[in-house]
């Protein structure tokens, strides 16, 4: 029996405008090291890796996400056929953290406010959004206009706004961006310093960039 793994490297995020960059692959079968895949003439590995003739067996991907952990997805192959598996550079376990959302506790007549800065070498801002609950309805003031959100609109920004407590510390990247949660008198503040994640500019492409492009 052999069987063919298609693999796809790809972004989770659908809105987001960042390249799916992943400088390592290890594929491991049956727990010892089968292939090894290194950024070395470009920044990146190619994002769609065939491989043939394999036997029975179960494979291991593993990887580092744009959180800077350790990603290890499993694919047993018993079947002479076409596997396909796709692996996603920007994929976090922020579903642990949902629990944490300001936004999801969120009661009628209540609103948080998310506040950004960036600062880097060769550019710097700030800016805000806030997010309201009315009538069990949820509604984003973003680049001065206010927009209903639906219910994906919704998950997305508790999705980002978990996958905060995701971010690792002093990774070093020049530009570094914080981001404060603001509810009453509560601040919690976040830093990224990935190069990575870019949470701000892919809600942009999100709640904004698609209204002008009518998506």
């Amino acid at each position: 029996m052999t069987a063919t793994i298609k693999l796809k490297i790809e972004l989770e995020n659908r809105y987001s405008s960042d390249y799916p960059d992943l400088v390592g692959l290890r594929i491991y079968k049956n727990g010892k090291l089968f292939k090894k895949y290194v950024a070395d003439k470009m920044p990146y590995i190619e994002h769609a890796i065939t491989l043939t003739k394999l036997p029975s067996a179960k494979y291991q991907f593993e990887y580092q996400n744009f959180f800077h952990q350790k990603i290890i997805e499993t694919l047993i192959v018993d079947q002479s056929k076409i596997y396909n598996i796709s692996i996603y550079p920007d994929y976090s376990n922020y579903k642990k953290n949902l629990s944490k959302s300001i936004i999801g506790k969120l009661k009628n007549g209540e609103s948080m406010t998310i506040k950004f800065k960036s600062r880097g070498c060769f550019n710097s801002g700030k800016d805000s959004i806030a997010i309201k609950k009315s009538n069990e309805k949820y509604f984003l003031t973003i680049d001065r206009k206010y927009i209903e959100l639906k219910n994906e609109d919704v998950y997305f920004l508790k999705k980002m706004e978990a996958e905060l407590y995701e971010l690792p510390k002093d990774i070093g990247c020049t530009t570094v961006d914080t981001y404060t949660l603001v509810f009453k008198d509560l601040e919690i503040k976040f830093t990224d310093d990935t190069c990575t994640w870019n949470a701000w500019s892919n809600m942009y492409q999100k709640f904004i960039l698609k209204e002008k492009i009518g998506v």
